[in-house]
């Protein structure tokens, strides 16, 4: 099975993970993006523990974690329901710092992460 937010692909034999089991299934709030992003949600968010209210260890800046991911629509879709999932498809690239909210996060850290996703997950 090949995770579909971190591409991650479990080594035969291995234990992998789905997107719904991510350790990177954290996005920006919808409720935050400009209106004209497909992936808006319109009113304010209600949710207490919703990402825009925590604070990143990396740039202690309040808004996102160290690995909250942004919500591009190359990446991300809008179900009929009105959820975002990640978009399929094989020709995805692997994930890179322009994909996370951190200002803080680099090309090598986000390498590092990927390397060591199943770390994350147990």
């Amino acid at each position: 099975m090949r995770c579909k937010i971190c591409l991650y692909q479990a080594p035969a034999g291995g234990v992998g993970h789905r997107s719904r089991c991510c350790p990177l299934n954290q996005v920006e709030c919808r409720h935050q993006l400009p209106d004209e992003d497909p992936l808006f949600l319109e009113g304010p968010c209600t949710q207490v523990y919703c990402v825009h209210n925590q604070h990143c260890g990396r740039c202690h800046q309040i808004g996102h974690t160290a690995y909250t991911l942004r919500l591009a629509s190359t990446r991300w879709r809008v179900t009929s329901d009105g959820r975002a999932v990640p978009a399929s498809g094989h020709a995805l690239p692997p994930l890179d710092a322009r994909d996370f909210m951190c200002p803080l996060s680099s090309d090598w850290h986000v390498r590092c992460l990927l390397e060591n996703i199943q770390d994350l997950a147990l």
